[in-house]
């Protein structure tokens, strides 16, 4: 019968022999971007609102990686120390660029009749030269109808009321967002805290009632 102890062996751990992977890596990203606001009411009756903007986001990135073994003995951990059968090296770099600009016009007739003008002019790198840029324009409309007269002398109990459609919007970023349309009710009361309930739907009403504290 074969003794215990020759069934087992000394394995080593690690590699038989010394090996260097050394990677490195550099990234750089710059975002400028500047902001404009005006606001401005005629006859006091006329509101304007007016913001225009512009953002540039630039950046790039570069990788490196290199391998050797052999090496004479561990006291030397840099690469030149090394062997030169079976070394390996790789990288890789990337750049991105966007210039985007936006901008918004609110006007507001007596604080009743409301209306809204947006609009993005998006460019991305991601994109073929001659197709870079888009405009991407959206509307709104609004009716505050607590401000009518018709409706403080009969629902009084509501100190606010609004309805307001949305239009359709589109935004551009590296990728198409879906379109959609909704409408819009608020209803204020005071002395009341808000309980909103949200739409799943693209063409829908969503409301917003306040409960009795």
């Amino acid at each position: 019968m074969m003794p215990m102890n020759n069934l087992f062996f000394k394995r080593e751990k690690g590699f038989s022999t010394p090996q260097l992977t050394q990677r490195f890596s550099d990234g750089r990203l710059i975002t400028l971007n500047a902001l404009l606001n005006y606001e401005r009411t005629f006859n006091e009756v006329h509101d304007f609102r007016f913001l225009a903007g512009t953002e540039r986001i630039a950046g790039e990135s570069m990788e490196f990686e290199a391998f050797r073994k052999y090496f004479a003995s561990t006291a030397i951990d840099e690469l030149f120390a090394g062997g030169d059968s079976e070394k390996n090296n790789t990288g890789s770099a990337s750049i991105s660029a966007r210039l985007n600009y936006f901008g918004r016009v609110n006007y507001a007739f007596k604080q009743k009749y409301l209306a809204e003008f947006v609009w993005r002019y998006d460019g991305s790198y991601i994109f073929p030269q001659e197709k870079r840029f888009g405009f991407f324009p959206g509307v709104s409309v609004g009716w505050r109808i607590s401000e009518e007269e018709f409706w403080k002398n009969n629902l009084a109990l509501f100190n606010y009321f609004k309805l307001r459609d949305p239009g359709a919007k589109q935004v551009m970023t590296d990728r198409y967002l879906p379109v959609s349309l909704a409408m819009d009710i608020t209803v204020q009361r005071k002395g009341f805290i808000h309980l909103i309930i949200p739409s799943k739907v693209k063409s829908s009403a969503n409301c917003e009632y306040r409960i009795p504290t």
